[in-house]
């Protein structure tokens, strides 16, 4: 996603009660951990210049904080 979205993505995790840790740095990336309902942990992973990829634009996200991909 891109880097400037972990901001919002913050903000939207503490408006919808949802458990994430503090922005922290991996591999010289800026990640914001979070956990699912179901106890399952996940990262999403800023990354510069994704803003020029497509994002999803058809849900309640603003198409310029979608998530861009997933890796397993």
């Amino acid at each position: 996603m891109p880097a400037a979205s972990l901001g919002y993505w913050t903000h939207r995790f503490v408006e919808k009660g949802v458990t994430h840790g503090a922005l922290e740095k991996r591999f010289g990336e800026t990640v914001l951990t979070f956990t699912d309902p179901d106890g399952m942990r996940f990262a999403l992973v800023g990354v510069p210049g994704a803003e020029s990829e497509a994002g999803w634009h058809n849900g309640e996200i603003p198409a310029e904080h979608a998530i861009r991909g997933f890796m397993a």
